[in-house]
């Protein structure tokens, strides 16, 4: 029987026991039920609680543990903001094509066909955005996109500002590009100037692709410029622009050495071509100009190749030239602040042995018997020679590996002018918790390198180095190098972090 049956039960009557070893008396005057314990009672008396309660010993042990559990849980609550607030995070510099781009020049009709008329075109860009994130670059410069001579592709050819070539797709194409690249990639277009240009003209230009969603133009003085390309002129077409499109975030590019020479420009990154005649002192070039890249609100760079002239590599010594173009890509991505990189720069390309245009511009229109539209299928590798399709030797492979790795590692780095000597470019770290050095080895022969004699006086911080391993990732091992003598074969580069806590 339950203990409800029980207390309800009629046979019952008024008293009631049930069989819980409890006396129960229900009253129905009272509507009420009284329970007894049958048994002895374990446990304190609610006498015996009342006078514990009021005994001294007893009160102040009750407001002792009060006080622990609070405290304890402040300390808990406390030592949670700590570890929000105080541990190193990892702070990464955000992409800017104004400030820290790292750019990706390409040639339309010489990188992606989509449709299989033996020309790249818009819609292959598209298709190669996985290639071109799998590089970490995160600009993309555009040339030619507008309507050029139809017997050619080279962008000094360009015959109208005001329409984009259709034989790369188009208006329709290059908004369809400019779409699928939100999130992605900034858009920059390669504004050309030659003899049919007038400043009218270009700013036109300019006006088209801005309003189809570019985010900035590459303007690149010509070579046998005239008084109308000079850098007063050149500085009216840059004014004129900011004019027409006051928005800020649109970015303007100008390869031009005579607008250094300005006091002031308008423009947000001014490119030096260095053009290396035999490959001398092509490190002391690079490195020349390091000092002054950032001048104000305007920063500089370097190029190491156009779609305008000769491959560098094709200058370069044959010995140990890998490993020299791997080293020059180093000090492009970790020296300059805007780091814009030629199509193929990330496998060493040379000059292709094409016959039908100029050899540095690769290998194409191609047949429609061949078996590829400007990539390989190994390992989606450029085809600019089909000789020696890029990124098929192990040489090559191993320069595109290390040019993502560094584009990656540049993340890291709070951009601003860079500290050089002949062995190493120092970078201070985003997030202020030490430098980043490259060190590497300027000559073509093996050397013994102690790290304490090419580091600077001034730098503190080889007693805690982590290494930065081959894949970007930071060892976080943390070692002394004061006395470190490691070997470095012929331009090698390591990358190490100097810690400051």
């Amino acid at each position: 029987m339950s203990a409800g049956d029980a207390l309800m039960s009629p046979a019952a009557g008024d008293d009631a026991k049930a069989e819980l070893g409890v006396n129960a008396q229900f009253s129905r005057e009272a509507e009420s039920v009284e329970v007894t314990p049958s048994g002895p009672v374990i446990g304190l008396t609610k006498e015996q609680l009342e006078k514990y309660r009021n005994e001294p010993f007893y009160r102040t042990l009750r407001w002792i543990l009060f006080a622990l559990f609070w405290l304890t849980w402040a300390a808990l609550f406390c030592g949670a903001l700590a570890l929000i607030f105080l541990s190193p995070r990892k702070v990464k510099a955000t992409p800017d094509p104004q400030k820290n781009a790292n750019a990706y020049e390409i040639f339309i009709p010489g990188f992606y066909d989509s449709d299989n008329n033996g020309e790249g075109d818009f819609a292959g860009v598209v298709q190669k955005f996985d290639y071109l994130a799998d590089l970490n670059v995160d600009t993309l410069i555009l040339t030619p996109v507008f309507k050029t001579d139809k017997d050619h592709f080279s962008p000094v050819k360009t015959e109208s500002w005001s329409e984009i070539d259709e034989r790369f797709g188009g208006q329709g194409g290059f908004e369809s590009l400019v779409k699928a690249a939100a999130n992605k990639f900034k858009i920059f277009v390669d504004v050309p100037i030659n003899e049919n240009a007038t400043v009218d003209k270009l700013v036109q230009g300019v006006k088209l692709v801005e309003k189809l969603g570019a985010d900035g133009v590459y303007i690149v003085q010509p070579s046998n410029s005239t008084d109308i390309y000079d850098a007063k002129n050149l500085d009216l077409l840059i004014n004129g622009i900011r004019s027409e499109i006051p928005d800020e975030k649109f970015a303007i590019y100008v390869n031009s050495q005579e607008l250094l020479d300005l006091a002031t420009t308008k423009a947000n990154v001014v490119v030096l071509d260095t053009v290396v005649e035999n490959g001398e002192n092509v490190l002391d070039i690079f490195l020349a100009s390091v000092a002054d890249a950032v001048n104000g609100n305007t920063s500089l760079t370097l190029v190491q190749n156009s779609v305008r002239r000769e491959r560098l590599g094709s200058k370069l010594p044959k010995e140990n030239r890998p490993s020299l173009l791997s080293l020059l890509n180093a000090l492009r991505l970790v020296a300059y602040p805007v780091a814009i990189n030629t199509y193929g720069d990330e496998v060493g390309l040379l000059d292709s042995a094409s016959s039908r245009h100029e050899s540095y511009l690769g290998y194409y229109p191609w047949d429609e018997s061949a078996n590829h539209k400007g990539f390989t299928t190994f390992e989606e590798a450029l085809l600019f020679d089909p000789l020696v399709p890029a990124g098929t030797t192990d040489d090559q492979s191993d320069i595109r590996k290390k040019f993502s790795v560094l584009s990656t590692i540049r993340r890291n780095f709070k951009f601003g002018a860079a500290k050089t000597t002949k062995h190493t470019v120092i970078r201070d770290a985003a997030d202020g918790s030490g430098i980043y050095v490259l060190f590497f080895n300027p000559d073509n022969q093996d050397a013994q390198i102690k790290y304490s004699d090419i580091l600077p006086s001034s730098v503190e911080g080889l007693n805690k180095v982590s290494i930065i391993h081959d894949d970007g990732v930071d060892s976080t091992k943390i070692e002394d190098y004061t006395e470190k003598v490691e070997h470095f074969e012929p331009y090698q580069y390591r990358i190490v972090k100097l810690h400051n806590k």
